[in-house]
């Protein structure tokens, strides 16, 4: 199949509207309302999301196929559809921008809707600069076959297609301060309980608790091994370099209030959610929540680094500098947001027993882990 060539005129309209497309991104990041075009945050909803992007979807569509295959359309033809598609993208970034506006967006929120606009706006500068640049270029280095064996442009194929699924995440962003920070929160909550998860699995398949800690981190004479010939190759763990290691009886001890932690990450971070979700939209737009909001986020986003990097540091042979670094990040995080979770108005009463136990347990924890060689 023969590649379609356009006209220098014609590719000079798509460059231009590429860099158009450039400026509008500058004001997303700068100055959302000169984008507003009449549009208010309490006008954005989900369904008008949605048609925008439906426009915008069959503005691309149109283009892409006209110059995907002979007769190319002419000039005029050209420069019509380029400025239809420019206009339906403002449109869409306009829709969205006005969450950027509203007078209480939160930093959540804000770093959400610049993050999608502009990979919006980048995916489809890339499908412009494509197809008027690809007659300078081989055309092995796009043609090829498709699924069904059909020669054509497969990177404008990908190009498209990378377009068309940031349409549909523009159409699944939050549409709230509340709705932003509880989408983050998911995020953060999946990594540590994913951790915690981990661990266990560690625990279970290398039988770490068949030697117990009391609450001072001891461990229980009659539950050590007697035998260590009883012992299976499943509690040894094997270095990049192939090499065997066992837990020592101290590396075992670790773990347990180490995992601990972990739970207690995990489960803190499930119920402050579930408080989150109750407030409304007018609460979670006040300036006082937005804060709250913003701060218990970026508390969170250091227990889930924390967790993660913990996770890796209990596997032997053990460097006590790593454990003592990352339980030291994890802790006084984990203990914040636990005293918010104890505040907060829509916190139950089994919420607020709970953090009661956890911060104890936090303590004895700390405490254990102590007397086995952390640093803390």
């Amino acid at each position: 199949m023969e590649t379609p060539t356009l006209d220098a005129t014609s590719s000079k309209v798509l460059v231009a509207t590429a860099d158009s497309l450039e400026q509008v991104l500058g004001l997303i990041e700068s100055d959302a309302k000169q984008l507003l075009m009449g549009s208010t945050a309490e006008l954005v909803t989900r369904e008008n999301v949605k048609q925008t992007c439906d426009i915008f979807v069959h503005q691309l569509t149109k283009l892409v196929a006209g110059l995907s295959h002979p007769p190319l359309p002419d000039l005029a033809t050209t420069r019509g559809v380029c400025e239809t598609l420019y206009s339906s993208a403002v449109v869409v970034c306009s829709t969205l921008s006005a969450l950027l506006a509203g007078a209480k967006a939160g930093a959540i929120l804000q770093r959400k809707v610049v993050e999608v606009t502009t990979n919006f706006i980048r995916n489809i500068q890339n499908v412009l600069r494509h197809l008027a640049e690809r007659d300078t270029k081989p055309s092995d280095s796009y043609m090829g076959k498709n699924s069904a064996g059909k020669i054509e442009d497969v990177v404008l194929n990908q190009l498209t297609g990378m377009t068309l699924d940031t349409c549909k995440s523009l159409e699944k962003i939050p549409l709230s301060n509340r709705v932003a920070v509880n989408h983050v929160m998911l995020g953060l909550y999946a990594t540590v309980n994913d951790a915690y998860k981990e661990m266990t699995d560690v625990i279970d398949q290398h039988g770490l608790l068949t030697t117990t800690t009391t609450t001072q981190g001891n461990v229980s004479d009659e539950q050590e091994h007697s035998d260590e010939d009883e012992e299976d190759d499943d509690g040894d763990i094997f270095d990049e370099l192939g090499e065997e290691h066992e837990f020592s009886t101290e590396e075992r001890q670790r773990v347990k209030p180490i995992a601990t932690v972990f739970e207690t990450s995990a489960r803190c971070l499930k119920q402050l959610m579930h408080c989150f979700s109750k407030y409304t939209d007018v609460e979670s737009a006040s300036e006082t929540v937005i804060e709250y909001f913003d701060t218990c986020v970026s508390h969170a986003k250091v227990v889930a680094s924390a967790v993660d990097e913990l996770g890796s540091a209990i596997y032997p042979p053990q460097d006590m500098d790593q454990l003592s670094i990352h339980y030291t990040e994890l802790c006084p995080a984990v203990w914040y947001l636990l005293e918010q979770l104890r505040s907060n108005n829509y916190a139950t009463a089994e919420d607020r027993d709970w953090t009661e136990q956890a911060l104890y347990q936090m303590t004895v924890s700390r405490d254990a882990l102590k007397e086995l060689g952390l640093r803390l």
